[in-house]
């Protein structure tokens, strides 16, 4: 969605589901600079992950930042075997 434009909700199926909006506003042009820096190698990625999980565990991933709110980015990924694994920078 642009600036100015509407949407409509469904309130009484986020309010069923307990479910919560969050709004969010990108920068024009952020991502080709971002995607620079990292390809530069001037950004550590890895810093930026706090703890992985395995496919199989997506359920616990998607509870992990409710149960850890110290947790800020938390990946699923779909080529690690069964071991979560905590990052030392987290």
């Amino acid at each position: 969605m642009g600036p100015g434009l509407e949407a409509r909700i469904p309130v009484a199926a986020m309010q069923n589901r307990e479910l919560t909006v969050v709004g969010t506003f990108r920068y024009a042009n952020a991502y080709p600079i971002a995607i620079a820096l990292a390809e530069a190698g001037l950004v550590e990625l890895d810093r930026l992950v706090d703890t992985r999980f395995p496919l199989e565990e997506a359920d616990r991933a998607l509870r992990a930042t409710r149960e850890d709110p110290s947790l800020l980015k938390v990946v699923v990924d779909v080529a690690r075997e069964s071991q979560t694994e905590r990052s030392p920078h987290g």
